[in-house]
């Protein structure tokens, strides 16, 4: 087990904790409440991670502390960021969406390097709990991470299709069913991937189309949301295994 696996197994702690464990991009700041719960639950993946790694003979709390601690700086100092009226500098961008790449790419960046610097090499890790590991992070992060992401980075141009604006509650999309439409295609994608099969990518585009023809239709407005939703997730799916799979692991 490499030192490339290890920061795998540190980037699926975050995620889980980030992302699965809490619903921190949906609660209000103010809530202490709610902060101290998110802080905890993001502080159990990295218990786990820490006790497997012990069983094994290997003691990595040093590191789960480390990356515990750079991951909750990064989060005041973009609370500060976020709490600071940045409407009186009439900035020309987007914060928000830079402090959350900015977000990303510190997290990626701080965890390579406590990794980096650390002596740690492991090399009796059964197989079947190695083999496993980047296909683990692959899917967790093409599933809940990749929609708070697109969510985030274009949300300027959101739009409804004409049934969810209508008033028979019949026509009316499901509240989440866009998000786990957008999962299930990019699983599928990476699913023939995976296996080679890079043509039949194309169904999942289909499929789509097929579902969704009748407002893209009617919609322009709807129609460019959807073409950058379809292109972000193949975008996202693809880019994503070169990332793991030929730049991580080798």
């Amino acid at each position: 087990m490499q030192k490339s696996s290890v920061f795998m197994v540190l980037c699926i702690g975050h995620i889980i904790g980030e992302y699965f464990l809490t619903n921190k991009y949906i609660v209000k700041k103010k809530d202490k409440k709610k902060i101290f719960c998110y802080c905890l639950a993001y502080i159990i993946p990295f218990i786990i991670i820490g006790m497997l790694f012990y069983i094994y003979g290997y003691n990595i709390g040093k590191i789960c502390l480390e990356c515990i601690c750079i991951h909750f700086i990064i989060e005041v100092i973009k609370r500060w960021i976020e709490n600071y009226d940045i409407r009186t500098n009439k900035l020309p961008i987007n914060v928000t969406n830079v402090i959350y790449v900015c977000s990303l790419i510190f997290h990626i960046l701080s965890f390579f390097l406590i990794i980096w610097k650390s002596s740690i090499l492991v090399y009796y890790f059964p197989e079947y709990i190695i083999k496993p590991i980047p296909y683990l992070l692959y899917f967790l992060c093409i599933a809940k991470p990749a929609n708070i992401t697109f969510k985030i980075l274009f949300s300027a141009y959101q739009v409804k299709p004409e049934s969810e604006q209508e008033d028979d509650n019949s026509t009316k999309t499901k509240n989440g069913a866009g998000a786990l439409v957008g999962i299930l295609e990019r699983f599928l994608c990476a699913v023939f991937i995976v296996l080679g099969q890079y043509s039949a990518v194309g169904l999942t585009m289909t499929a789509k189309s097929i579902a969704r023809y009748d407002q893209i239709t009617k919609n322009p407005a709807f129609a460019e949301y959807y073409l950058i939703g379809t292109l972000y997730s193949i975008l996202y799916t693809v880019v994503l295994y070169g990332i793991i799979f030929k730049y991580i692991l080798y």
